[in-house]
């Protein structure tokens, strides 16, 4: 996947916060401006306004809403592998043990691989935990 361009990160959040697409064009501006279009960048910096409820849905106007002046003066990671430590950082400890375990078999292993290893410690819902 090539880098976003900043319409298409407006139609992005167009279709994501059901929006018309001029609603979400000073968001998607400030979104480019921040992630310059890395697509990696984008989904998570988006997620991480969201969790600082920045960007809320509001049940009063029936929409999603946002601090634009709070979001532009959010920063961004300089770089892929210190917005990935910082992610796992914020996991539960026992999730981070099954992760260093199965990290030894490959990049990509299935929950029975999992399940057979019975690390005592397997996290039932390790999708959810990693969400």
């Amino acid at each position: 996947v090539g880098e976003l361009s900043e319409r298409d990160i407006d139609a992005m959040l167009s279709f994501k916060l059901c929006l018309p697409v001029r609603h979400a064009r000073k968001l998607g501006q400030v979104v480019y401006q921040k992630t310059r279009g890395h697509p990696m960048y984008t989904i998570e910096f988006l997620r991480s306004m969201v969790q600082k409820h920045l960007l809320t849905f509001s049940v009063r106007e029936k929409r999603w809403v946002w601090d634009e002046s709070a979001i532009e003066k959010q920063l961004i990671h300089k770089g892929v592998v210190e917005l990935l430590t910082k992610k796992l950082g914020h996991l539960p400890r026992d999730v981070i043990e099954t992760l260093k375990v199965v990290s030894c078999f490959g990049f990509q292993i299935n929950t029975s691989m999992i399940q057979l290893l019975d690390l005592g410690q397997f996290v039932p819902d390790m999708a959810e935990a990693l969400e």
